[in-house]
């Protein structure tokens, strides 16, 4: 009696959590409350292009101070011009190269003393290099799982104990719709972002067994989007699953930052793919992934 009893409330709290979830991932965000980050310090790795570069600008508007890391320090430069112009906020550069954890460490031990502790991690540099698997070199498979998975958690080593002891924090882990469906000539970016997938999770569940419900995440899996790393004629789209632009996805994000959301997929049919792939037969799968145009083989690539 006492185990069927256990079963029900088990029951029920995951048919209240399940419509939770689904209700809010579908909801206007703008009808949901938004915590500010006026005055936080925003890191954002990659912030010289991309994505990376439209987040920080988004985040000055609104208040936040922005640190960029990048290995490219042209591109680093033009993002502090841009928010300094348009936004007239604080923000400041930081050449990093995120293939050594030895110079994530030292970045980050400046950046505590030159700026002080980070509130919000953006864990957004990525590579992606599409080949066959039997085309990529070793080279091609280190430095792509160093930057998306190792660089990630490096990063998030170096900050995280500051958020914990103050239990104030929020890190962003920008995977990808590859980080959970998996996509013909992308191994190498494919197995990266699954791993930072997993690695996220960990991350969550460990907050919520220390009980530090101050430190929020959030994990970003857009499907392809316009950059430096997909370019339109490298990459097709389909009705279900379009390629996003910049100014999109990085609205979206910030949104999710500001709302504490969880997950973030995008499109919204992404979320749809996801689950369907997760029970449907592997031959159906395959069909959802040719229809949603994911299974596609890339000839060109470049770093984002």
């Amino acid at each position: 009696m006492e185990a069927f009893k256990k079963f029900a409330i088990f029951l029920v709290k995951s048919i209240y959590l399940t419509i939770l979830a689904i209700v809010t991932a579908f909801l206007p965000t703008g009808v949901l409350p938004k915590k500010s980050v006026r005055g936080e310090k925003v890191l954002i790795t990659g912030g010289g292009s991309g994505i990376g570069r439209a987040l920080a600008i988004r985040f000055a508007q609104l208040g936040a101070k922005v640190i960029i890391w990048d290995v490219n320090d042209k591109g680093a430069a033009e993002t502090i011009e841009i928010i300094r112009n348009q936004a007239e906020a604080e923000a400041v550069s930081y050449h990093v190269d995120l293939c050594s954890a030895s110079e994530i460490s030292e970045t980050s031990r400046k950046v505590r003393e030159e700026v002080g502790d980070v509130d919000i991690l953006v864990n957004n540099a990525g590579i992606a290099v599409a080949k066959l698997i039997c085309l990529n070199t070793e080279e091609i498979v280190e430095r792509t799982l160093t930057v998306n998975t190792k660089a990630i958690f490096y990063a998030t080593q170096n900050f995280l104990p500051q958020m914990l002891a103050k239990n104030h924090g929020h890190i962003v882990t920008l995977a990808s719709m590859a980080g959970k469906v998996a996509s013909a000539g992308l191994s190498a970016y494919t197995a990266s972002k699954h791993a930072a997938v997993g690695f996220h999770g960990s991350l969550t569940d460990e907050l919520i067994a220390l009980g530090k419900t101050g430190v929020r995440t959030t994990l970003v899996c857009p499907y392809y989007v316009r950059t430096p790393m997909f370019n339109a004629p490298d990459v097709a789209g389909s009705p279900l699953c379009p390629i996003l632009e910049v100014d999109y996805v990085a609205d979206r994000i910030v949104e999710a930052v500001q709302t504490d959301a969880e997950l973030l997929i995008t499109p919204k049919a992404g979320y749809f793919i996801v689950f369907l792939m997760s029970i449907l037969p592997t031959s159906v799968s395959r069909l959802l992934r040719e229809s949603a145009g994911i299974s596609k083989h890339f000839e060109k690539s470049k770093e984002a």
